[in-house]
């Protein structure tokens, strides 16, 4: 009887050991090989999983550990009839098994949290922050995600899509739950428990673990989902290389197919929530919905801390006497904004946001609209501050409009969308400059006076989100979206109210005709500066 009883203290240790290695390397991703699949960090990436889910399910395997190692010191002291500590080591359990209840209460309360929305409909992107939320993930999502998955790519070679490594997951949450959870209705039936050795449940944990079995298999049915989902995505993705012309080398075209699956993922998701009224846009697929993200951050090329010129060389911005502004203004309409342009893969959105700026400027002085060459400044300007299409700042490029005498046309020196020699040709000037006016930093009021009586505005923003990359149209809301941490240069060229969604900003991206609303975006207006569309305006002086 003793050594049965020690057996199963080992067992109760040794399993528990192994899932801590296991979530281990969950929590600590460095451990972690590079994986070629969807799955593993993939999914924690898609869908937002917090790393709290893998720590609570270590706190408790920890638990499960040092209460073995206990009952097993204890019953050897039992055994040598040394009673000394027997008592001291009861009250030590007691404390050790309060927290393991504890553990379940969690659960529990997790389960309860979220019933309302399980009722409705599953949202995957639905709970982002937060330890309950993360450790719902964990108990409800992964474990049958894993099982499912295993069903519907069997037939695909485990190596080619990450399967192993999901798999490894779900082994450990399914074996953990199946060992904590379902044992204990087992011994409602009569059945010999094979829980906690040491543990008497009562009534009340046996019900919870009872609920939180049924909602297990709630979710487990609404999981499937995502099997499908990706199926889906991937079906899509022969089609999507035909419709955009892309093509990939061997290596990296499951790189780039990672991306565009979970994108598909994300915008389906953030989609739904758009038909149940959660969002005020939609997201939809574009010509960049196959980057990866740290790929698409590169094309956001506005770099504050190339230095800040509007500290000495701006002119500042004075408010009209008694102005009155009208309610909505779009710039396109009198013939002050050329068409959308595409920056490429270069980081040179500074390049054109200035231009931008100055052709709106240079029309509405003198009548005439030229497009302006963004070559003419990634190539040329570097001595001010910028980096071509590393990044720069809208102000370094007016300084060097103005002190240069000019930039030159798009016709006499056309981008190309790569670093290359300067070859400015005066002769070929499109526009010049006399400086430049930089707006009060975060005030919306007097940016949208500004755009309103001075045209075309200089801005940058925060476009750091996917959001923001598959961005199709409405008005773009992100309550991520920062004020003060800006990578983007666009050109601001009007406003309005939208009679859903409320205000919003006019403004042209550099990313072709086929992202957005045909190149263009609205962004949520008298939202606290939202995106930073106020933090650093400014426009050229013609």
């Amino acid at each position: 009887m003793v050594r049965a009883v020690r057996k199963q203290y080992l067992q109760q240790i040794v399993i528990n050991f192994v899932f801590i290695v296991l979530l281990s390397l969950i929590v600590c991703p460095v451990l972690v090989p590079p994986i070629p699949g969807y799955f593993m960090m993939g999914l924690l990436e898609t869908f937002q999983i917090n790393v709290a889910l893998p720590l609570v399910f270590m706190m408790h395997s920890v638990i499960v550990v040092a209460l073995s190692i206990m009952q097993l010191v204890k019953h050897q002291l039992t055994t040598l009839s040394d009673l000394r500590f027997t008592k001291k080591f009861d009250v030590a359990v007691d404390v050790i098994r309060a927290l393991f209840r504890c553990c379940y209460l969690l659960m529990l309360l997790t389960a309860l949290a979220i019933l309302p929305a399980l009722t409705i409909e599953f949202e995957l992107d639905g709970f982002r922050k937060g330890a309950f939320e993360a450790l719902v993930y964990t108990t409800f999502i992964i474990v049958p995600v894993g099982v499912i998955s295993t069903l519907f790519y069997a037939d695909i070679p485990l190596p080619e899509n990450g399967l192993y490594y999901l798999l490894m997951i779900s082994a450990q949450g399914s074996v953990n739950n199946l060992m904590h959870i379902v044992p204990g209705l087992w011994k409602r039936f009569g059945r010999k428990a094979v829980m906690m050795p040491t543990q008497k449940f009562t009534k009340d944990e046996e019900m919870n673990r009872f609920v939180l079995l049924a909602l297990l298999a709630v979710v487990a049915v609404n999981s499937a989902k995502l099997s499908r989902q990706i199926e889906a995505a991937i079906e899509q993705w022969d089609d999507y290389k035909e419709d955009y012309e892309k093509e990939y080398s061997e290596s990296e075209e499951q790189t780039y197919m990672e991306a565009f699956v979970k994108n598909v993922i994300h915008i389906e998701n953030h989609n739904r929530d758009h038909r149940l009224g959660r969002k005020t846009f939609e997201m939809g697929l574009n010509h960049i919905a196959d980057l990866p993200f740290n790929q698409y951050r590169k094309l956001n090329g506005y770099r504050r801390l190339f230095g800040d010129s509007r500290i000495k060389n701006a002119s500042t911005f004075l408010t009209p006497f008694n102005v009155q502004v009208p309610d909505e203004v779009d710039w396109r309409d009198t013939h002050l904004v050329t068409d959308v342009k595409n920056q490429g893969m270069c980081g040179s959105c500074w390049a054109f946001s200035a231009t931008g700026a100055l052709e709106g400027q240079h029309a509405r002085k003198l009548g005439k609209l030229v497009s302006l060459s963004e070559q003419n400044l990634v190539d040329c300007s570097t001595k001010y501050g910028n980096h071509g299409c590393n990044g720069g700042l809208m102000d370094q490029a007016f300084e060097y409009i103005r002190d240069n005498h000019g930039v030159d046309t798009e016709d006499a020196y056309p981008y190309k969308g790569r670093d290359m020699k300067c070859h400015f040709n005066k002769k070929d000037i499109g526009a010049d400059d006399k400086g430049y006016t930089d707006l009060p930093e975060g005030d919306e009021e007097k940016l949208k006076i500004a755009v309103a009586t001075q045209g075309p505005i200089s801005i940058a923003i925060d476009a750091g989100h996917r959001s923001f990359q598959l961005y199709k149209k409405g008005v773009y809301y992100d309550e991520e979206c920062s004020s003060e941490e800006l990578d983007h240069g666009v050109l601001l060229v009007g406003y309005g109210t939208d009679p859903e969604h409320g205000d919003y900003w006019l403004v042209k991206n550099s990313w072709g005709t086929g992202w957005g609303e045909k190149g263009y975006i609205r962004i949520a207006r008298n939202r606290n500066n939202h995106c930073g569309v106020a933090t650093k305006a400014s426009y050229p002086l013609v």
